[in-house]
């Protein structure tokens, strides 16, 4: 309970400070661990960075440490001395203003102490850009300065063993990190994207086997990768596309490929390809029913869709076998 005297004397005086670069506080949040001060800016000039943070923490930092009284002052409250911040339905018979020395003269019900040197610091946190263009700055007074340190204090050590590096080189670790994890993710692409050709090409050599047979048999493929993404079944479309419209044989037996990526639980594409729309809306017609959560649709030979979960995989494959 003390500690919200201190953190909303110490919001007193921080909005304060604040008011001087033009930068009028419209609301503020205690909160559990820190507070927020919201702030418009009345000069469109006024460029709220770190610098002009720093600077406010100072001032803020020196009026305590000059011990600043804080007095109260209570009159009689009329309409000609209404405040602004002062609720319409107010009807009580005064008005109490806590006083910070040659700082700030405010109306407030709440309890203050006698000076400034008992909120022993003020630290401010890094702000945010919020709606319509007014700027949330975080707070902490007094304990919670102490409280936030020591919380960045366990971090550091964390990620001192995490990273195997002393803390002032932690941001030189990371971005080391993320380059290698850059390079990673290139190197997984190129693999992905060459396995998916090399599968469609498997499917392509097998088209193209099955067109040679007698018959007019249909012929269904169904492929599914766990390991795969959107990436992966788009290699795999397009290159059965361009394989259709470089044999566009009308004599040809009707074939079509269903190709699908992700894990069990999560889900993933799922693109449908072939030589003849009917044979491709018969096919996309049974995914939809076989496989819970199937969401897409399509035009001629062409449909693609998305599943949260291929928990119906199996069915589907089984189903699409029939069909062949």
């Amino acid at each position: 309970m003390y500690n919200n005297v201190f953190i909303t004397l110490g919001q007193h005086l921080i909005s304060a400070i604040f008011d001087t670069y033009k930068l009028d506080t419209v609301s503020w949040e205690l909160g559990k661990s820190k507070s927020y001060v919201e702030l418009k800016m009345l000069d469109k000039n006024t460029k709220v960075d770190e610098k002009l943070l720093l600077e406010v923490e100072r001032r803020c930092n020196e009026a305590i440490m000059k011990g600043t009284p804080v007095t109260v002052k209570t009159v009689e409250f009329s309409e000609e001395n209404r405040p602004e911040s002062l609720p319409k339905d107010y009807v009580g018979g005064f008005i109490r203003n806590v006083i910070i020395d040659s700082i700030d003269d405010n109306p407030c019900c709440g309890t203050h102490v006698k000076s400034l040197s008992d909120l022993l610091c003020v630290k401010l946190g890094i702000h945010e850009n919020v709606r319509g263009g007014n700027i949330k700055v975080p707070f902490y007074v007094g304990q919670r300065v102490i409280d936030a340190f020591h919380f960045s204090l366990g971090n550091e050590k964390k990620l001192s063993i995490l990273l195997s590096d002393a803390p002032e080189r932690h941001p030189d670790a990371v971005t080391r990190l993320n380059k290698q994890q850059r390079e990673m993710n290139k190197t997984i692409r190129n693999i992905l994207k060459d396995f998916a050709m090399s599968t469609a090409q498997g499917m392509i050599q097998k088209l193209t086997s099955g067109n040679s047979d007698n018959g007019d048999a249909s012929t269904i493929i169904s492929h599914h990768y766990e390991n795969g993404n959107l990436d992966y079944v788009h290699v795999i479309a397009s290159e059965l596309d361009r394989y259709i419209k470089s044999n566009g044989d009308a004599t040809q037996r009707p074939f079509c490929v269903v190709v699908s990526a992700g894990s069990t639980n999560d889900g993933g594409p799922v693109f449908i390809v072939g030589n003849q729309d009917s044979l491709v809306k018969k096919c996309a017609d049974v995914a939809a029913e076989m496989v819970s959560g199937l969401k897409g649709g399509g035009r001629g030979c062409k449909w693609q869709g998305k599943s949260s979960s291929w928990k119906g995989l199996d069915k589907l494959h089984a189903a699409l076998e029939k069909l062949d």
